[in-house]
């Protein structure tokens, strides 16, 4: 089972919490805060550019994205986007 988000690629982050006991800060204690993740199953009519890859399967997606498919509001999610590559020309300087 993939731990991210399908969609927004949303994924695990890290939490300190430091400890002061008697004037000394005790060593710290690390969480790993995660994305409620869910399995769903967009539907085949979603013409959503968020959704339409994944329109007809069923995938692992955060609840925010899930809220977003329900509300229709796929334009706020980000979504993944390809890197864009610089190609360098003759003189040097890319475009």
């Amino acid at each position: 089972m993939p731990k991210h988000c399908t969609i927004c690629e949303k994924k695990y982050s890290f939490a300190w919490r430091i400890v002061k006991l008697r004037g000394k800060y005790n060593p710290t204690i690390k969480l790993k805060k995660r994305p409620n993740l869910q399995w769903v199953r967009i539907p085949l009519g979603n013409q959503a550019p968020a959704y339409k890859e994944f329109a007809g399967k069923r995938i692992i997606a955060c609840t925010k994205c899930i809220k977003a498919l329900s509300k229709g509001n796929s334009q706020k999610l980000k979504t993944k986007t390809p890197e864009k590559t610089t190609t360098p020309t003759k003189s040097g300087v890319a475009k």
